[in-house]
């Protein structure tokens, strides 16, 4: 017997979310793998942040770092997690392969957290709006 239509829609919905809960899986791993050869590869060097850029769409913090041969280079990240204030040292890996390659230390470590969470939220839906349509199909 096939479910009642607002039962057949809670088990699509609750498939839904599992799969979204599916993609964040996958965007932790890859944030996980970018985190590990930058970590791994990347040479640590300060870096200081010389702007701050707030607009509707988040902050942008901007970061000047020096290379191994002294050039100075700058990188950014928008909207991460943590507040970085003008004028504050940060962490900064750099490419050595390519010096104008650069990704800021907390840039990363927020990449991997928000991959995350996603994948905690809309597992955790997913799985509720599966179990309700289930249960209302076998019971109802």
């Amino acid at each position: 017997m096939a479910p009642p239509l607002h039962v057949g829609l809670l088990i699509l919905g609750g498939a839904f979310f599992c799969l979204m809960s599916l993609l964040g899986i996958l965007l932790g791993y890859w944030a996980q793998r970018s985190i590990r050869w930058w970590r791994r590869f990347g040479v640590s060097t300060p870096g200081r942040v010389v702007r701050v850029d707030d607009s509707d769409e988040g902050t942008t913090h901007f970061v000047q770092y020096l290379d191994a041969a002294g050039s100075v280079h700058e990188t950014h990240t928008q909207s991460s997690g943590a507040r970085m204030d003008l004028g504050e040292v940060v962490e900064v890996f750099v490419d050595p392969s390519e010096p104008t390659r650069a990704r800021i230390a907390l840039d990363l470590a927020n990449q991997h957290a928000v991959a995350g969470i996603l994948a905690l939220v809309f597992g955790g839906l997913g799985i509720a709006i599966f179990l309700v349509g289930v249960v209302l199909w076998v019971v109802g």
